[in-house]
């Protein structure tokens, strides 16, 4: 943590623990079970702490997405990995974070998100549209398209949620292996279309 002030390095540590704490509790019990004073009390810190990070629970939830979509954008960096035959490996990884959520996938997502489904689900939509967005401008660049590189990211990004949640639910029922390789399939196809202009 070199560069920042002991105040910012303090700061970047609480907010980890918090983030921690929660990612911890995640793997215990489920979303709707957990509140901010189980996360605080594990995290060692103060509500007013919390609310200076996040204003809901939600909102971690959503930050926790955040970094596991930079470790999977991260290997969609260039051309050849979003026309790869296979799957990045943080997909996997993406997927199996997912099904901790879920513990054995024989859920109901509104009832394990509650009040929180809509929310949850637009703001991780919107979240993951602008960091495919991203990536595919680092790995296209201004090739012209038939398709503008901003409708592109919405449509996979559309397709990445739905596949997953429909994988939770039990709609879809194959391993993560199996989803994985699908969801990287379509997303190629999809920015193999857009590439004719």
């Amino acid at each position: 943590m070199t560069g920042y002030t002991r105040g910012e390095r303090q700061a970047l540590r609480t907010r980890r623990a918090i983030v921690n704490a929660f990612s911890a509790l995640i793997r215990e019990k489920n979303y709707a079970d957990i509140t901010v004073n189980d996360i605080i009390g594990r995290a060692d810190a103060g509500r007013s702490t919390f609310y200076r990070y996040f204003r809901t629970k939600a909102d971690l939830l959503i930050y926790l997405h955040e970094e596991r979509f930079d470790n999977l954008l991260g290997s969609l960096s260039s051309a050849s990995a979003w026309m790869s035959a296979s799957p990045p490996p943080e997909l996997q990884r993406f997927l199996e974070m997912f099904r901790l959520l879920g513990k054995n996938r024989q859920f109901s997502l509104a009832y394990m998100l509650g009040n929180d489904i809509d929310y949850v689900i637009h703001h991780i939509n919107r979240l993951l549209s602008a960091k495919f967005e991203k990536s595919l401008y680092t790995a296209f660049g201004e090739e012209k398209t038939g398709i503008p590189i901003a409708t592109l990211a919405r449509s996979v990004a559309g397709s990445y949620c739905w596949i997953v949640i429909s994988w939770l639910t039990g709609e879809i029922r194959e391993d993560a292996d199996a989803v994985a390789a699908w969801i990287h399939r379509l997303a190629r196809a999809s920015v193999r279309e857009a590439l004719i202009p």
